[in-house]
């Protein structure tokens, strides 16, 4: 048996105020470890406290003095300023290299302790790519090398995308795929013993140099999971305002849609698994009760209309005063009560709309039209629902028409805000598995794979100095598309859309007591520079009033 547990969370530096959120997978897996008799204690290190460790005092005063200056001096093509501003990001970026280093030192002895302590007997790792994965090795290598008995694994959606190639670090017993809840279970039960390995579940391990997948096992009825952990015994960070105290809750699981860039379908699987809306209120009334939050996001990335309906009238129906948003979906818009469901407390929906252009949305599979946007998102406005909306640009298939197509809906619809992102190519969805279909060159899917797992966007640095994917849509390639991506994104600002506000972050806004442009402007500037003081301030604001 492995019954005490360490589930360690590590993705680098916190580039947005969602990193600072609980991590609910983390939080399920406590609860079901905790309800098989192990002990378990979560160590997340996606808090401030990492942000203020690895930027000090003067290079957070750079940072702050290039954000306030980058619009006008980029803007100006200033060839000396924006030279010396570059100079100084790269500066800033080796600084904070040097301090990851210690800090995965420190992180290290950190579970050190814990090990002697507790007896640690078995580790989870919550997998991420770049910065992430590569912290994360080093520290899974080191506890591998240090103490040989303890098991170490690996979860988390990187693991669906990547699955064997994870195990070429040499640093992990075994990989969790697919839905982690059951797997543990049996990992807790006979994890110590590699002869039992075929056994457990959705478990990717290697045997004698072969790769070996275990059966996948889903969970079919959702209430049967038990309730995750936010103790502050399991989980430390809850304790202060280190960690933003906004929870996301297991609505749905599944996702009926086959986009074909999108992993959630082989993620979750194409059959939709929901909680009872029982089961649901009673999860939301514990959350007040117990850990004093009223603030939450649903996780699912397709919830049906008909529960959402129906939890909002539960809502109503019982007077729980809470602030919540979640994914919308265009499809089946006409089934939405979204006067209900704002009047619930539902501040900000989260739309996949991707592209206004037909030709565009068809390549892509997302089985919606512009008709179907217009409607819907007109709909949740109508409602006084904060509209969020997600573009890729440019997408395969992209051209000066589709693109003056997207333009025109997007004014059209008045959407509140639309994060625009470049497209990228995942393994295992369609856009890697048949890329000619698409006119996606790959040029060699081992190395794309290899390369893209690693790779981060730089988000201290502007996008022209992003490393490159090696692949290419339409035949442009990565920088030419980034370089698109980027005037694309301008030509939205134009339109007074906001592209850098998600349903997440508007509901810290309110939290807050701040309007949201101002919050977006104080935290993109704040994370950007590492102000980690200003970042405390902001964060405890929302704590109080979540």
């Amino acid at each position: 048996m492995i019954n005490d547990w360490l589930l360690i969370n590590y993705a680098g530096y916190p580039y947005s105020p969602t990193s600072l959120m609980p991590d609910n997978g983390l939080a399920n897996l406590a609860g079901a470890l905790i309800k098989v008799g192990a002990n378990v204690l979560i160590l997340d290190y996606c808090t401030i406290n990492v942000i203020n460790k690895l930027t000090p005092k003067n290079i957070m005063k750079q940072l702050n003095e290039i954000f306030d200056n980058a619009n006008s001096s980029y803007a100006k093509k200033n060839l000396i300023e924006n030279t010396r501003y570059y100079l100084e990001l790269l500066r800033a970026e080796f600084v904070r290299k040097q301090r990851t280093a210690r800090l995965l030192d420190e992180i290290f002895n950190d579970i050190e302790v814990e090990i002697k302590q507790r007896k640690i007997t078995g580790i989870g790792f919550k997998l991420w790519n770049g910065d992430g994965i590569e912290g994360v090795v080093k520290i899974a290598k080191r506890i591998k090398h240090d103490y040989p008995k303890i098991k170490i694994f690996g979860g988390g959606p990187q693991v669906d995308v990547f699955m064997h190639k994870i195990l070429d670090y040499n640093c992990f017993d075994g990989l969790v795929y697919g839905e982690g809840e059951e797997a543990i279970k049996y990992l807790a039960q006979c994890g110590d013993d590699f002869k039992q390995y075929h056994k457990i579940p959705n478990l990717l391990y290697r045997n004698d140099g072969q790769n070996i997948t275990t059966y996948e096992k889903i969970i079919e009825k959702l209430d049967s999971l038990p309730m995750p952990c936010y103790d502050e015994k399991v989980y430390p960070a809850m304790r202060n305002n280190d960690k933003i105290k906004i929870i996301v809750v297991d609505e749905s699981r599944g996702c009926t849609n086959s986009c074909a860039f999108c992993i959630h379908p082989i993620k979750s699987k194409n059959i939709q698994r929901l909680k009872s809306t029982k089961r649901l209120i009673s999860e939301i009334e514990t959350f007040k009760e117990k850990y004093k939050i009223h603030t939450f996001r649903f996780a699912g990335s397709s919830t049906p209309y008909s529960l959402m309906n129906e939890f909002a009238i539960e809502l109503i129906n019982k007077k729980i005063n809470v602030v919540y948003s979640s994914f919308g979906h265009i499809r089946s818009g006409e089934n939405a009560d979204f006067e209900t469901i704002r009047k619930s407390g539902c501040r900000s929906l989260f739309f996949g709309i991707e592209s206004g252009s037909d030709k565009v949305l068809t390549l892509m599979r997302k089985k919606i039209n512009r008709d179907m946007i217009i409607e819907t998102i007109k709909k949740a406005k109508r409602a006084s629902i904060y509209t969020v909306g997600s573009l890729i640009f440019p997408a395969p298939g992209e051209d000066n028409v589709s693109r003056k197509e997207t333009l025109a809906l997007l004014k059209e619809i008045e959407l509140d805000a639309s994060p625009i992102h470049f497209p990228i190519v995942m393994p295992r969805t369609d856009w890697y598995e048949n890329p000619k279909k698409y006119n996606i060159d790959l040029k060699d899917k081992n190395r794309y794979a290899r390369i893209s797992f690693k790779w981060k966007a730089k988000m201290i640095m502007p996008p022209q100095f992003w490393n490159r994917l090696p692949f290419s849509i339409d035949n442009r390639n990565h920088k030419e598309i980034i370089k698109m991506t980027a005037q694309f994104i301008k030509d939205v600002n134009k339109l007074g859309i906001n592209t850098s506000v998600t349903d997440e972050m508007y509901i810290m806004s309110i939290r807050a007591g701040i309007e949201i442009n101002k919050f977006k402007d104080e935290i993109r500037k704040a994370f950007f520079s590492g102000d980690s003081e200003k970042i405390h301030s902001v964060v405890t604001s929302i704590n109080k009033n979540i």
